[in-house]
């Protein structure tokens, strides 16, 4: 009885001793084809820039500060760009057309401005708080090599933006809680001014629930399992 006993503890040793190897094993390739898969993500991003002639890349330490001149904080963030495979799949739901106005809330270098420029819209409207991020934006521009619409860089405060002419709105999580209502705000206001169908574009989107709670907006789509989610107006 005594032997069955030590055989039984020693094949649950043994069993624990497998389960914890497996589990590591399994969570090590996991990590593995993680870093793997971000690498190669970067690399293309790397390439494509080249291949655009611009320099879109994340900088060290490059931080926004975002006060609008209406005193709300709106939150400190590290530029960080949308990468081209993100960017593909939302200009492939999006359809843009040529009487679209894309309008880049919080542009940075320009990254997402440029792959919307491609798709042949009547304009692209990107706009950036932070000086050096304005300033590079502004030298991809004049070294784009496929510019295909009306590009304009705007180093202004979003509250103090006309958005009276988008009809497509795209923001990577820019903004803090009450900087970002403020410009849902804005947009909604907008739409007496010009009445109009517009699409709002999300990513990352930390602060969704402030859009589900507004009547005059319905879900439109759901990109890349709610790392990207749109929604657009109802329309009168």
């Amino acid at each position: 009885m005594q032997k069955s006993v030590k055989l039984q503890d020693g094949l649950m040793k043994d069993n624990l001793a497998y389960n914890i190897f497996f589990t590591l094993k399994v969570s090590t390739k996991a990590l593995i084809k993680n870093f793997l898969d971000n690498a190669e993500k970067l690399l293309k991003d790397y390439y494509r820039d080249k291949k655009f002639n611009i320099r879109t890349e994340e900088s060290v330490c490059q931080i926004r500060h975002r006060f609008s001149s209406g005193g709300i904080n709106g939150g400190n963030f590290v530029y960080m760009p949308t990468s081209y495979y993100i960017l593909k799949e939302i200009m492939d739901y999006l359809k843009l057309n040529k009487d679209d106005i894309f309008v880049d809330l919080g542009c940075g270098k320009g990254r997402a401005m440029f792959v919307a420029s491609m798709q042949g819209v009547k304009k692209v409207i990107g706009v950036e708080i932070e000086e050096g991020l304005v300033k590079s934006a502004n030298e991809n521009a004049g070294n784009f090599r496929f510019n295909k619409s009306a590009l304009f860089i705007l180093h202004k405060d979003v509250i103090d933006l006309d958005l009276s002419e988008g009809t497509v709105f795209f923001m990577f999580n820019p903004f803090g809680e009450d900087l970002f209502s403020k410009v849902i705000e804005n947009i909604k206001a907008s739409l007496k001014i010009n009445p109009r169908g517009i699409r709002i574009v999300y990513y990352v989107p930390v602060y969704r629930e402030i859009l589900n709670r507004q009547d005059w907006l319905v879900p439109d789509g759901n990109l890349l399992n709610n790392r990207v989610l749109v929604w657009r107006n109802v329309k009168n």
